[in-house]
């Protein structure tokens, strides 16, 4: 148990110390701040779950009714966050106060059930089910955990659209990818995944479960509170992709965008199939002649000045007529580049990395999954078997 509070500790003043720096952090100001206080709520919980593990700790109102109803907090405050960082148009509007009306209202049941029951602390802890209706705290226990699972999968479905969505837009995402976001989210799911079963064991069975049950759900919120604000921190701000979505794109798209409409893509642009087919021989010759993709950081708008196309059009071109992304088109032409160019003898003086640097990749990591997605061999195999035959 000493090691328990010890880590719980650790992973409190942690979050302490990252809520600060995340509040003076520079660039996406609102998003680092609610990322802020979203750490800062859940050391404040696991501050009270620290508490009671200290012997002959006094009951107290302010200690025992600190983390009463905050897990509420836990999924509003971790999907808003994500919106902010995903999204140039968000904005808080006065309906989002609905996320949080969960926490005060069984913020206020909780607290008015001990401040009207005229007894001590002491009293009320050891039999609280002489003030409250048992059946009221189990939907209540049940409601809770429901929530923090329907918001992290919202919030996943929201960083699978962005995904998407930077895909469309660039050739090279790893300083603008939110997978960091998207796994700690998963982990996020998996902890109120455990926090179900534990509740429903004793449900079901009857059978109480030992302290120790519980005490994993808190050291896995220690992990996530550390987790979370340092990647918070330390990860670059993706204003770039901001730009480039509020640039050349048409009043339409931009609500498409903040609404996330479930009209059929690219309804709106208009863009007659004549037209189309114009512009698609327009980029495939512009490709084969000027071989853009070895620009490591191309972007859509990048090559949509170039060809004299709208974005958007040029979007809409490449998803429906190529049949893909932007993203894959273009390091498509990258891995077909580094094939051609390991069997060259005019480039046997350079390494692999050497090759896929020349022709267009900025990253290791991501030459190497692009390289196995599109041949579904790793550059050094694909070498291997080239010297073979």
């Amino acid at each position: 148990m000493n090691i328990i509070f010890i880590l719980l500790i650790l992973g409190i003043t942690q979050g302490f110390f990252l809520t600060t720096l995340l509040v003076h952090k520079q660039g996406n100001r609102k998003g680092n701040r609610l990322l802020a206080l979203l750490v800062f709520v859940y050391s404040l919980y696991l501050a009270e779950a620290a508490f009671y593990l200290v012997p002959g700790s006094p009951l107290i109102p302010i200690t025992t009714t600190i983390g009463v109803g905050m897990e509420f907090l836990f999924g509003p405050l971790h999907y808003l966050y994500a919106q902010f960082i995903i999204n140039p148009y968000y904005k808080l509007r006065l309906k989002h106060g609905l996320h949080f009306l969960p926490f005060i209202v069984v913020k206020t049941y909780y607290l008015s059930g001990y401040f009207t029951s005229g007894v001590s602390m002491q009293k009320f802890m050891e039999n609280p089910s002489l003030y409250y209706n048992t059946h009221i705290i189990d939907w209540i226990i049940g409601i809770k955990i429901g929530v923090g699972i329907v918001y992290m999968l919202v919030t996943m479905r929201l960083l699978k659209q962005y995904s998407r969505r930077i895909r469309e837009q660039f050739s090279a995402i790893d300083k603008i990818s939110l997978d960091w976001l998207r796994n700690i989210t998963i982990l996020t799911l998996g902890v109120w995944l455990v926090a179900l079963v534990t509740n429903l064991i004793p449900f079901i069975s009857g059978i109480e479960l030992a302290e120790s049950d519980y005490i994993i759900i808190d050291v896995a919120l220690t992990v996530l509170i550390y987790s979370m604000g340092y990647l918070g921190l330390v990860k670059p701000e993706i204003f770039s992709y901001i730009e480039a979505i509020k640039h050349d794109a048409p009043a339409e798209a931009k609500q498409d965008y903040t609404n996330n409409a479930s009209m059929p893509k690219y309804a709106k642009t208009r863009l007659q199939d004549d037209r189309a087919d114009i512009y698609l021989q327009k980029l495939l010759e512009y490709l084969h002649r000027e071989k853009p993709w070895n620009q490591p950081n191309l972007t859509l708008k990048d090559l949509a000045e170039k060809l004299d196309i709208a974005e958007y059009h040029l979007s809409q071109i490449i998803n429906e007529k190529l049949g893909q992304n932007f993203f894959n088109l273009i390091n498509g032409y990258r891995v077909e580049e580094v094939k051609q160019k390991i069997g060259d003898p005019r480039y046997a003086h350079l390494s692999l990395l050497g090759i896929a640097f020349d022709s267009g990749f900025n990253s290791k990591s991501s030459f190497n999954s692009i390289f196995k997605k599109h041949t579904s061999m790793t550059p050094t195999e694909f070498l291997a078997r080239c010297k073979q035959g």
